[in-house]
C-alpha cells in the first residue's frame, strides 16, 4: 500500500515536471526504479521531446551504476582502513616492547627486537625498514618514522594488495562514469540550445526554455546554463552579422 502510494506520488511529480531539485527529473525516475517499478511513459511531461526523454533514462541508468560503484568503493575503503588499523595496532603493540619510545631510541642493534617473541610479519617489516633506509646507527630510528614506513609497506600483505587494486579499479570506474555523465549532459544542453534557437521548440511545445532545462539538469543549474546559452547565442548573432556584411 505504501509502495503503491509512493509510486503514484512520484509519477504525479514526473507528469508535472516541475519538482526538479538539483538533478532534474532524474531523481524521480531513479526513485521509481529503486522501488522496483517501471516508469510509466504516459506520465512523462508532454513538453519533453523524444530525445530529451531518452537522455533522462540514459542519464538515470548511468547514475545508478555510478552510485553502485561509489557504494562499493566506500565498503572497500572501510575494509582497507580496518586492515591498516589492525596492522598498525599489531605492529605497535609488539614494537614498543612494553617500554617507552626513549628506551627504543637508545637501542644499539636490532638484537632486542629480533629476539622478542613476535610474528614473522612484524620482524620482516622491521628488517625491511632497516634495509630501505640503510641505517648504520639504529639510534636514528624513531617510532614515528617506522610507523610512517608501515603505512607504505602495508601492501606487503597479499590480501591488502588485492584490496588496493580493487580500490584503484573502483576509483577509475567512478571517474569514467562521471566523465560520461558530464559529456552526455553537455551534449543534451547543446542539442536543446539548437532546438530553441533553430527549430522553434518553444512554439512547438508551448514551453519556456528554463522549464525544459530545469527538467533535464535541475533548477540549481538552470540559471548558469541559461547565461551560458545566452552568451553562445550572442556569439552566433555576431558571426552571422559579419557574414552578412561581407
Amino acid at each position: 500500500m505504501v509502495k503503491s502510494k509512493l509510486l503514484d506520488h512520484y509519477h504525479a511529480l514526473l507528469k508535472a515536471g516541475r519538482d526538479t531539485r538539483a538533478e532534474g527529473l532524474v531523481w524521480i525516475i531513479r526513485e521509481i526504479i529503486l522501488l522496483g517499478s517501471n516508469v510509466k511513459l504516459s506520465c512523462l511531461p508532454n513538453f519533453l521531446d523524444e530525445a530529451s526523454i531518452s537522455y533522462l533514462f540514459k542519464y538515470t541508468k548511468l547514475d545508478l551504476e555510478l552510485k553502485k560503484v561509489s557504494e562499493e568503493k566506500i565498503k572497500i575503503k572501510m575494509l582497507l582502513k580496518k586492515k591498516k588499523d589492525n596492522s598498525k595496532s599489531n605492529f605497535n603493540s609488539t614494537f614498543l616492547f612494553k617500554t617507552s619510545v626513549n628506551k627504543f631510541k637508545k637501542t644499539t642493534s636490532g638484537k632486542d627486537f629480533s629476539q622478542h617473541q613476535t610474528t614473522n610479519t612484524i620482524r620482516e617489516l622491521y628488517h625491511n625498514y632497516i634495509d630501505a633506509h640503510n641505517f648504520e646507527d639504529e639510534t636514528q630510528i624513531t617510532l614515528k618514522t617506522v610507523t610512517e614506513f608501515l603505512d607504505n609497506k602495508i601492501s606487503l600483505d597479499g590480501d591488502t594488495k588485492n584490496i588496493l587494486k580493487r580500490m584503484e579499479s573502483h576509483e577509475a570506474k567512478e571517474n569514467d562514469y562521471k566523465e560520461v555523465l558530464n559529456e552526455i549532459k553537455k551534449s543534451e544542453m547543446g542539442r536543446i540550445f539548437k532546438e530553441f534557437a533553430r527549430n522553434e521548440y518553444e512554439r512547438r511545445f508551448n514551453i519556456n526554455k528554463a522549464i525544459v532545462i530545469s527538467a533535464l539538469i535541475g533548477e540549481d543549474y538552470t540559471t548558469s546554463e541559461l547565461i551560458r546559452q545566452s552568451r553562445e547565442l550572442k556569439v552566433l548573432f555576431y558571426l552571422f552579422r559579419i557574414i552578412l556584411i561581407n
